[in-house]
């Protein structure tokens, strides 16, 4: 269980990753559950987008991104990056900064870019004496790595573990190291450049954590190392306060999703739409409410959004209104594509969404291939309806319209599965626990 509260040795923590600490944008989310009782005095970020932090647990930052890195190539004096106190600085949360378009996914073009992304970051130093001074002032026990697909990212990791001689512990929320079917040259030559940083990063850590089981059994067999695998990543459940939605026969079944349409998740929520057509037909009131930060074409949003039976709404910005529509639908959908080029990204995640809706004891209905880890995660512990193609949609969907106990049911297993995984030793525990270790030892 969480002994967080109780213990007052925490260490001071350096956290890196792409995006800042957010109550909305998912990898935000994440860190913001795994920090949430850190002391903000002991919690720095140094984060790599244009994105603004939305936080009340860490207020120190350094920001560094792509548009630094292009200055930097024509303004010989710039000074790459900037640290700022949310405390004492004017930077307000403009939500709209972390949407995200929807883009045609191309592994070899996405590559291409991220290899030329890197050149650019290795252009006078990716670190710089700014950097280096607000660091080492801040003195860090430990640097929490939110690894991702940029090999710059790894470098400074490594760099900075390397200036202060401390540990590294890494999280892997996605997989961006094992083999794939792709063939192209491009995409080869990126993925093996992000394993060798990755290689480094597992054979000097002590503690790494990952998303899923599936990717804790592959990367432990593959690679050695100790995996923890991240069960704590919501903190948006007050269950004494969930408010239950009753509703009674022949009531509008109203579906709720929430989350990113990126990587093919909208053409899965276009087949529901298209199964919520058919079944209107024979008289059954369903209908779907699309909640997204991803910026949608007008051709994909009409193909999308078919009033009555299927509303694409935009996003929610406050974390209350989300919660809210959650707690009011009667299902909430999850989705991933089967189509290979998109499966080989999220063959290892787990979606932070699943456990937000199993903490407020909701009934999912999921549909996916059966071979990647959300899907295997909730097949596992038998906590949600599971669809792997039209014709399952449609029979289920025309099942639980029509009985109510079969939701009744699935939200029951939804809260029993997220109590066992709250019973599981949590992340800020491991970092205590191992950095106190330390301590002691050092003593002797």
């Amino acid at each position: 269980m969480n002994t967080g509260n109780n213990l007052k040795n925490y260490p001071k923590v350096l956290v890196i990753s792409h995006n800042p600490f957010c109550k909305i944008q998912n990898n935000g989310k994440t860190l913001t559950s795994i920090f949430s009782s850190w002391p903000s005095n002991k919690i720095h970020q140094l984060y790599f987008s244009s994105e603004e932090p939305y936080s009340e647990i860490c207020f120190n930052y350094f920001k560094i991104n792509d548009r630094d890195q292009l200055k930097s190539l024509y303004k010989r004096k710039f000074i790459k990056g900037a640290p700022f106190n949310l405390k004492q600085t004017t930077h307000n949360f403009n939500p709209r900064s972390s949407s995200n378009s929807l883009k045609k996914f191309n592994l070899g073009k996405k590559s291409l870019f991220l290899i030329l992304r890197d050149i650019l970051w290795n252009f006078r130093g990716k670190t710089n004496p700014n950097l280096l001074n607000w660091v080492t002032d801040f003195n860090p026990d430990l640097i929490f790595f939110m690894a991702g697909n940029s090999v710059f990212s790894y470098e400074i990791a490594i760099e900075l573990r390397d200036i202060l001689n401390i540990p590294v512990m890494p999280f892997f929320t996605d997989d961006y190291i094992m083999p794939d079917e792709s063939y192209n040259p491009i995409r080869y030559f990126h993925k093996k450049r992000v394993k060798d940083k990755f290689k480094n990063i597992v054979n000097s850590s002590q503690e790494m954590f990952v998303i899923s089981d599936f990717m804790k059994d592959e990367y432990s067999s593959n690679f050695g190392g100790k995996y923890n695998l991240v069960t704590n990543y919501t903190n948006s459940s007050k269950i004494k306060n969930i408010i239950k939605k009753k509703r009674k026969d022949n009531d509008t079944l109203r579906l709720v999703y929430s989350g990113n349409l990126e990587l093919g998740r909208n053409l899965q929520l276009e087949t529901i739409a298209d199964v919520i057509e058919d079944l209107s037909k024979d008289g059954l009131d369903i209908q779907l409410y699309v909640y997204s930060l991803s910026a949608l074409s007008k051709s994909d949003q009409s193909k999308l959004n078919r009033p009555p039976y299927v509303r694409f709404m935009g996003p929610l910005y406050d974390n209350k209104e989300i919660i809210n529509e959650i707690q009011n639908s009667d299902i909430v959908i999850h989705v991933e594509s089967d189509k290979l080029k998109y499966k080989r990204i999220t063959k290892y995640s787990v979606s932070t969404k699943i456990s937000e809706y199993m903490s407020n004891s909701k009934c999912i209905l999921a549909f996916g291939p059966k071979d990647v880890a959300s899907m295997m995660h909730l097949s596992k512990n038998n906590s949600a309806i599971l669809c792997h193609d039209k014709k399952d949609l449609l029979e289920n969907l025309n099942k639980v319209y029509r009985d109510l106990n079969i939701i009744i049911q699935y939200e029951k297993n939804a809260l029993k599965t997220f109590n066992l995984m709250k019973e599981t030793i949590f992340v800020e525990d491991i970092i205590v626990e191992s950095i106190n270790k330390k301590r002691e030892f050092t003593c002797f």
